[in-house]
């Protein structure tokens, strides 16, 4: 194998490595669509939870037989 054939070589990998990243780079943006819309629904589900819940889970004040929370 020549000089000109490792270069050659050389080329043709480097143009597939790039055809390549090229790929991956709209892959990568699909997938950036993609995790913001979850992370959107997300919060939306959160904000749903806090609004149904809110004040439910307030604690209670404690009874005569048992110990103060803050002490």
């Amino acid at each position: 194998m020549g000089i000109a054939d490792r270069i050659f070589d050389g080329l043709r990998a480097t143009i597939q490595l790039n055809e390549r990243v090229i790929v991956l780079g709209q892959e990568l943006k699909v997938l950036c669509v993609e995790v913001r819309d979850m992370d959107r629904r997300l919060i939306r589900v959160e904000t749903a939870l806090e609004i149904a819940t809110s004040g439910r889970f307030a604690a209670l004040p404690p009874t005569d037989d048992e110990p103060s929370r803050n002490s």
